[in-house]
């Protein structure tokens, strides 16, 4: 049985080709990155402090395949396979944690309609402006090199990225891009504790005058199980975020505001604000970033300054510095308050 499914999918896959042998291509990609981290963390009023360094690594495989027919419909996919071994994996959006894992894989048609998604991928919210201007690791609070569990208590959102499923199955449709403007609408079934996710993003990109120009805006639905009470709840959530671009300088601005349950009821309600700057020219980068975010339950609030570099030595090979200073409040917990201080360098390699 096995051997007669894999006869008919070669046959399939030889007949798709030979009917347009020169439009059909598959790429394969990879990156890989090794981390070193170092923070402490002074607890105000001069009680215990914590301290500790980590090493990380990040790795994926990508498969990309892609077709056109004779008229003029493209279609394609992506497949990528995380290659970290499972106690080494630090990348949150991994299916498990395990070396071989696929972390997204999703097939797409596209056409003068736009395009069609199917499978896992990022949905239409993941695309809300977040401050990090060039992208150095360690920005907006994100994991630092395995530094995550030594650090961070509070409730509160450490960056402005909506609730959106993590890669669950869905299927996200994206406009054309008509006089600047694009939509895109995504739907998850179900995933984990979400249910029937939906995720909307509409965007504009404009130039004048050498300044590029990016308004972005993005919302989030989902119904979530009933509370110990018996209330129901849901998933709600909207950012709202711009971007200049000119001659090397970015600049972004963003909000976030979500609901995540009943609030009323032990859910959660986050704000979030970030503004990032930053310069590159050549092989090299340098960017500012602050964000401070606030759980309006518990009154939890995060505040982060975060400082990067980057050099790119040759293709495909780049080094980037990255310093975070931190204050948290914990009062759900009636902690005192936490001045982080945190370091990374890393080495990445991409081919």
């Amino acid at each position: 049985m096995k051997r007669t499914l894999l006869t008919g999918t070669a046959l399939a896959t030889a007949a798709m080709l030979a009917a347009s042998p020169a439009s059909a291509e598959i790429k394969v990609s990879a990156y890989s990155n090794f981390g070193a981290g170092f923070g402490d963390t002074d607890q105000a009023g001069g009680g215990p402090s914590r301290d500790g360094h980590a090493f990380s690594t990040n790795s994926e495989i990508h498969f990309k395949g892609s077709g056109k027919t004779d008229g003029g419909l493209q279609y394609g996919f992506t497949i990528e396979a995380e290659a970290d071994s499972s106690d080494n994996q630090k990348d949150p959006d991994a299916t498990g944690g395990s070396s071989g894992n696929v972390d997204e894989a999703s097939r797409f048609i596209s056409g003068a309609f736009g395009k069609v998604t199917l499978g896992q991928d990022d949905n239409a919210s993941d695309k809300e402006i977040d401050g990090t201007v060039y992208g150095v690791s360690g920005q907006n609070g994100e994991d630092n090199n395995a530094m995550d569990g030594l650090f961070k208590n509070s409730s509160a959102k450490t960056e402005n990225a909506l609730t959106d499923g993590s890669d669950a199955n869905m299927v996200m449709y994206q406009s054309p891009r008509i006089g600047g403007v694009q939509a895109n609408v995504s739907y998850m079934p179900e995933n984990r504790a979400l249910r029937g996710l939906w995720g909307g993003n509409v965007n504009t990109s404009h130039k004048f005058e050498g300044v590029g120009i990016k308004l972005s805006a993005t919302g989030v639905r989902a119904g979530m199980p009933r509370s110990a009470d018996g209330n129901s709840n849901h998933l709600t959530g909207y950012t709202v975020g711009a971007a200049l671009d000119w001659e090397g300088f970015k600049f972004e601005v963003g909000y976030l505001r979500e609901h995540a349950g009943n609030y009323e009821h032990n859910g959660s309600d986050d704000e979030v604000f970030v503004i990032g700057a930053g310069y590159g020219q050549g092989p090299w980068s340098v960017n500012i970033d602050y964000n401070t975010a606030t759980e309006q339950v518990t009154n939890d609030e995060w505040e982060a300054i975060s400082i990067g570099a980057r050099y790119n030595i040759a293709k495909g090979l780049s080094v980037t510095v990255a310093g975070q200073f931190a204050k948290e409040l914990v009062v759900k917990t009636a902690e005192p308050e936490y001045d982080y201080q945190i370091y990374d360098l890393t080495v990445e390699m991409s081919f």
